[in-house]
Parts: structure tokens; C-alpha cells; sequence
């Protein structure tokens, strides 16, 4: 396959691209390798030619084309370059190798040596210009792909639209291959213009997935894991995690319980393994486990697994009886700096209105039921004007809801270093007016290659949500009881609060206040030692801290009856919760023949604590003053605080062997102990797994052009819940209606 690393561009931005690219290729720098004026200075020893390849593409506008049938890119090579032209590394390189380079602007073309044997001479042939454009299974323009025509050291790359211009002999081939994909021989037969469609290369079963601390090849999983990746998250265009989820693996069903913009979905995977608390399954992102996923970006993942056997899910233990979602957000990638800038709008409207009687409808059905043949109020009635209208009162309290997200990122990386750093913000109108949900997250990744053996890792999110939460039940609920003739404003405009006893649901939605604060904030520094080509030695700790207040406020006129305005209720709440957790592990990993092995053993300590703060209250001093210093009654029993904690310890290990990949067995233990338990603390979840890839026996060979790969599975585990409460399981003082 012919190599090239030009980066497909984002198509929903194509045309600015057209004027950033060439504009950062010529203002940005690469500082990872001395590149000034087009020399070099760089050292590698026993390294392959195609690293180095690497080196020169990262730092500097050169881009390599190959063969791998004609170079060997495994090639070992030592070289110490100071301050030397782009020629005389080329001359150091190809000197005494089968292959030679031909330098075309910024286009480096490697073939191999034309040799008497080799060379087959051909009378000249008439030249023709042909034309054509390159364009993937999704039918979107290829920006680099590798054009060459067979034979030659003739060839180009597609521009930004995909598109490429050659002069070639009538009866010539072309060869177009894009790193992914699969390489493509066409035959030009006098064709001047062309339209060619890549196929994605299979790679899948080669993939490394992550599994419960570490990776494996997707080829050798033997408990039920799925998949996804970015870019089947990228063709959703997802607002959060659960947009990512719904519909993408088997077995896992997501639910939106309101469609309220602030409320979160609920998950299940394979139904729901346990009753009361703790049916959602535990989330991983970057190895530190996680209770609050709404807050993560979806655009900053780069694949999830999902953990859905006991066999695949029993090394998390105690928390893992209801499946277990491994998340891994994206890291810096080689090259020029990275620069992504998104914008989505979306909108939404109620797609079903409930049934709901007009005014003379429900005036009808009243005179039947009291049967009387009175059906409107008589002219002197003084309630008249209040009974004067046909309202509806789901178009009164519903709107078009918009929504916009803003997501920008930054990234790149260099020998040494990595980072990704991005933000985002979302701006998300509910659908029933006063519901609205603003959210700002921040993430920032560095990875640091101290020494060769060494890596330190340091990540931190960051996020702030604002939303205000409408109680549908209550509102809507209302607003189908209530008849649709009660006006809901005076002539002069003003509210009508209370009429004959039904409140007014557009008033309530939009003037009752359910604000919600939430500030999240998490820091994880992880170390990575490799005492040999064996061995590694992982270790990380993580601390976390959210805060959330809750300020609740309805207005006396909210309240009113008829015979005037009632009093003003409401509340301010304030939860803070901290989690502290360590984690050290290693993992030993070796092949000989086709023998395949590992093994994995670690520890972990837990650490949670929780408080919270709550004032209530009624007869505000003002009702534009809603601080807790404004109510003048204090509620006894909705005014209080209290704290929790509970800690957690946890050893677990894994083995795994494989046959040359047709033989399969893998078995992990934990052994989790938790506070919250007393005589039976210390809780214990083994598993096994096993498989057999039958489609590589020897009696399968005739199956070859039909059957990629085919494997038997079976698997044992036992998984647990440690969500109760934190002292359920001791004995509690009780004072009065109070618990200590």
C-alpha cells in the first residue's frame, strides 16, 4: 500500500480550511526536531525507516510516498544529522539501499532502483491529461490520497476537494491508497476523467479495545464487549453521552425520562440486575471511575467499550452488577498543531400533543353532565370575562426549543510531549418555557515521556452547569385538568393566578425558579514505569469535588387564592461532595512461538464524603431578594445539614493465554471490602472465560472467502452492588422524626 499522512480534513468546515491550512502550515513551527530553513538536526539509533519518515514529515511541509512492496519501511537505521538539507538526509539514507528518492516540490517519492533486470524499455507513448476526484464510502472528498501511475515515479496527491490532474499514456494504470483504506488499481483505457471510491481497509479485529485496566486485541476478547469509535460518534453529532449510546451496541437501552434539557437518561444494559439502588452501570473515563457522565463532552471521546457479561465486568466487583462503561477521551496525535472549531444548532418541537377539548366542547359536555341546557354564562354573570376564552394550553406553555454548541479544541504532539485541551459550551432551550440547561466544560491532557521508561500523565476537567428545572407533572398535569374558556390574563396583560380554584400552568412554568448550580471539577496524575519489555508498572490518583446549590423560589402571587395573594415559599440547598481514589497495578505481558500470555495485579483505595446544607423557609422580606438572609419563617424540618462518608479497599488480578489466537482463556479476581457493610465486609468476584476461533482450523480453509472470522464463547462471573446507604446496615439513634 502506497503511504501518505496527510490528515482528511473536518468536511463540515471545508471552505475556511481552504484559508487556514495554508496559512498555519506557514505560520505555525514544530519544535521537536532543529528544522530551520529547511535543515535538520536530529539523532536516531537502530530505529526503523519509517519513524524516521515520521521525524522528518512532523517537522517540516515534506510528505513521503511508497510502496511497501518496493521499501522496506522495517529497515533499521542509525543516523546523526546537524544542520543538513533535506537532500544530503535523503543521500544518508538511500546510500547502499535497493531504493531511491525523487524530490517533486514537498513530495518525496521512494521507488525502487531501475536496474537492467528491472527495466523494461517501451517505445514513447502519446501523453493525456486526466482528471478525477477521490472520495470515500460516505462519498465526502479524500484530501491527500496517494495518485501514482504504476510503473512510473509519476504521480500527485487530491487537493482540498479531492481532486487531482495528471498527464499519463492512454493505456496506462494508476494506483490511488490513503492511510485507512483500501489501495485502488484503476485502468485509465482513454478515460480523461475519473471518479474513484475507496473502501476502508478491515482492520477491525486487529484494533486494541480497553478492557477493565488495560487493552487487548478486539480478535481475542472472550467475555461480551462492544464497541464504538469516533467516528461512528462524529456521523451522530451528539449533545452528551446518552445521544452517543442510544442505539450503538446491543443490549444497552437508553430511556429519557423527561426530555426535559437538564435531565439526564437512564441506562441499562442487558435489563436490570439488581432492585433499589445502584441499577445504573459504573462509568470509566481514563481509568478513574465516575458517577456524573452528563457532564462530559461527547466530542472528546475517542472510543467507549461496554462491558456487558459478568466475565468482561467482574475486575470492577462490588460495582459492576449492572455493566460497566469504559470511556477514552482523545490525546494529542503527531504532526502540525491541531486546531478544530464546531458549531451545531439544533432545534425541537412537541411532536405529540395530548387530546384536549375546546371551549364549546367542554361547555357541552358540562351542560349534559348537570344536565341543564345552559351552555354560556348569561351577559350579567360577573364571572363572564374569566370564562371568556378558548385556550390550549400545550401551544400556551410549549415552544420551539433551539439549541447551539459551541466545541473547539486544540492539540499536538512531539517525542516528548502530548496535550489535547478543549472547551465547550452548550446553550440548550427546553421545549416548555422557563426550562433551560447552559453548560461549560473544560479538559486538558498532557503527557510527558520523562525518559524512555518513564511517562507522566496529567488530566483535568472542569465543568459548570445552569439549568432550571419545571415540574411537568405538576404543570402539565394542571393544564389538562383546567377548562379551556379560563382566560389566563387580565385586559391590562397581568396573570390571572387563581381561577376558580385552578391555578394558571403558562404563569407557574415561567415564573416558579428550580435553579440549579453545578461546579465539577476532577485532577488525575498518572505515572507509567517500564521496568522492562515485559513488565509495567502503572500507578494513579485521582480527586474530585462538585457543588451544587439549589435555589427554589415561588411567589406569593403563585400561591394566590380568591380571596388574594398567598405567601412566598422557597428554599436554598447546597450539597458538596468530595472523592479521593488510588490505583497501582502491573502488568506483565509476553509471546513466545504461539504461546500468548499475560497477567495483571493491582490494588486500589477508595474514599467518599459527602455533606450538605439546607435552608427553608416562607414570608419573604422581598420577593427580589431570594438569599436565605430574606425569609422571615424559617421551615424547622427543611432546615437542616448533615454528612456521610464511606471508604472502599479492592486487590484484583487477571491471567490470560491464547494459542497462536485460536485458543482462548482469560480469568480475573477481585476482592473488594467496603464500610458501608459489617459482618460480611470483604465481598469476592471471580470470573472465567473462554473461546475457540474455529474459523482458524484447518478444516475451516474452504470457508476463507466467505468468513472473516468466526469464534465460540463461553463465560462464568460473579459481579456485585455495594449502593446502599451509607449506614444502613448499623444501628441509628433516633431522636423525634430525626436520624444521627
Amino acid at each position: 500500500m502506497i503511504k501518505n499522512r496527510i490528515c482528511k480534513l473536518m468536511p463540515n468546515i471545508h471552505s475556511l480550511l481552504k484559508v487556514f491550512i495554508p496559512m498555519l502550515m506557514s505560520i505555525l513551527s514544530f519544535n521537536g526536531v532543529n528544522a530551520q530553513n529547511n535543515n535538520f538536526s536530529f539523532k536516531v539509533a537502530n530505529q526503523k525507516l519509517s519513524e524516521t519518515f515520521g521525524i522528518i514529515e512532523n517537522n517540516s511541509n515534506y510528505v513521503f510516498f511508497y510502496s511497501d512492496k518496493d521499501v522496506d519501511v522495517n529497515r533499521k537505521i542509525s543516523l546523526n544529522i546537524v544542520n543538513k538539507t533535506i537532500e544530503q538526509v535523503l543521500i544518508e539514507l538511500f546510500t547502499n539501499s535497493p531504493n531511491e528518492y525523487k524530490i517533486d516540490g514537498r513530495q518525496i517519492y521512494i521507488t525502487k532502483k531501475l536496474t537492467p533486470t528491472n527495466v523494461q524499455v517501451k517505445p514513447e507513448k502519446n501523453l493525456i491529461k486526466i482528471t478525477g476526484i477521490v472520495t470515500d464510502d460516505r462519498n465526502e472528498s479524500v484530501i491527500g490520497a496517494s495518485v501514482l501511475v504504476v510503473g512510473s515515479r509519476t504521480g500527485t496527491i487530491t487537493d482540498l476537494d479531492g481532486r487531482f490532474s495528471l498527464d499519463v499514456a492512454e493505456d496506462a494504470q494508476i494506483e490511488i491508497s490513503y492511510l485507512g483504506y483500501e489501495q485502488s488499481t484503476l485502468l485509465i483505457g482513454g478515460k480523461t476523467s475519473l471518479k474513484i471510491k475507496l473502501t476502508p481497509a478491515l482492520q477491525e479485529l486487529d484494533e486494541l479495545i480497553v478492557i477493565g485496566y488495560g487493552t487487548t486485541k478486539k480478535r481475542d476478547i472472550t467475555g461480551a464487549i462492544s464497541s464504538i469509535d469516533a467516528e461512528s460518534i462524529e456521523k451522530r453529532q451528539p449533545m452528551d453521552i446518552y445521544d452517543v449510546l442510544q442505539g450503538e451496541a446491543p443490549g444497552v437501552m437508553v430511556v429519557s425520562t423527561s426530555g426535559a434539557p437538564s435531565d439526564e437518561s437512564t441506562i441499562r444494559i442487558r435489563g436490570m440486575s439488581t432492585f433499589e439502588s445502584g441499577v445504573n452501570p459504573l462509568y470509566v473515563v481514563d481509568g478513574v471511575q465516575m458517577t456524573n457522565i452528563a457532564i462530559l463532552n461527547p466530542n472528546d471521546i475517542k472510543s467507549i467499550e461496554i462491558l456487558k457479561d459478568a466475565a468482561s465486568s467482574a475486575i470492577y466487583g462490588s460495582r459492576s452488577a449492572n455493566g460497566v462503561i469504559l470511556i477514552t477521551t482523545k490525546k494529542g496525535e503527531t504532526g502540525k498543531i491541531k486546531v478544530n472549531a464546531r458549531y451545531l444548532h439544533s432545534f425541537s418541537n412537541l411532536s405529540n400533543k395530548i387530546p384536549q377539548s375546546n371551549s364549546y366542547e367542554r361547555r357541552l359536555f358540562e351542560a349534559i353532565r348537570n344536565q341543564t341546557q345552559q351552555i354560556y354564562n348569561p351577559p350579567n354573570d360577573p364571572n363572564a370575562y374569566n370564562a371568556s376564552a378558548n385556550i390550549d394550553y400545550q401551544d400556551e406553555m410549549t415552544r420551539t426549543a433551539n439549541r447551539d454548541q459551541y466545541d473547539m479544541s486544540i492539540s499536538n504532539a512531539t517525542e516528548l510531549t502530548k496535550f489535547f485541551n478543549s472547551i465547550s459550551f452548550l446553550d440548550d432551550k427546553g421545549i416548555i418555557s422557563g426550562s433551560f440547561n447552559k453548560r461549560f466544560t473544560f479538559r486538558s491532557t498532557i503527557d510527558y515521556q520523562a525518559t524512555k521508561k518513564l511517562l507522566l500523565t496529567t488530566s483535568i476537567n472542569y465543568s459548570f452547569q445552569n439549568f432550571n428545572r419545571i415540574n411537568d407533572g405538576a404543570v402539565i398535569g394542571v393544564a389538562l385538568r383546567r377548562q379551556p374558556y379560563f382566560v389566563l390574563r387580565y385586559p391590562d396583560g397581568s396573570w390571572v393566578y387563581d381561577n376558580a380554584g385552578f391555578k394558571n400552568p403558562p404563569a407557574d412554568a415561567e415564573m416558579r425558579i428550580n435553579d440549579h448550580k453545578n461546579h465539577d471539577i476532577s485532577i488525575t496524575e498518572n505515572i507509567q514505569y517500564k521496568i522492562n519489555k515485559y513488565i509495567i508498572a502503572q500507578a494513579s490518583i485521582n480527586g474530585s469535588l462538585s457543588i451544587d446549590r439549589n435555589q427554589v423560589f415561588a411567589s406569593g402571587l403563585l400561591n394566590s387564592t380568591s380571596t388574594g395573594p398567598g405567601i412566598a415559599t422557597g428554599g436554598d440547598y447546597t450539597d458538596l461532595a468530595r472523592r479521593i481514589s488510588v490505583d497501582a497495578f502491573l502488568s506483565y505481558k509476553r509471546s513466545f512461538d504461539k504461546h500468548n500470555m499475560s497477567t495483571m495485579l493491582g490494588t486500589s483505595a477508595q474514599d467518599w464524603y459527602a455533606e450538605y446544607l439546607d435552608f427553608k423557609g416562607s414570608q419573604y422580606v422581598s420577593e427580589n431578594v431570594l438569599t436565605v438572609n430574606s425569609i422571615q419563617v424559617l421551615d424547622p424540618i427543611g432546615t437542616t445539614s448533615g454528612a456521610t462518608s464511606h471508604a472502599m479497599a479492592s486487590f484484583f488480578g487477571r491471567a490470560e493465554y491464547n494459542y497462536a489466537g485460536r485458543y482462548l482463556v482469560n480469568f480475573t479476581l477481585r476482592a473488594d471490602g467496603s464500610s458501608r457493610f459489617i459482618s460480611n465486609r470483604w465481598g469476592y468476584f471471580p470470573s472465567l472465560s473462554t473461546g475457540w476461533r474455529f474459523s482458524d482450523e484447518n478444516f475451516m480453509k474452504f470457508s476463507k472467502k466467505v468468513l472473516t472470522d468466526a469464534k465460540f464463547r463461553a463465560s462464568w462471573g460473579v459481579t456485585g452492588n455495594e449502593s446502599i446507604g451509607d449506614y444502613d446496615s448499623k444501628t441509628l439513634f433516633t431522636f423525634g422524626s430525626f436520624y444521627y
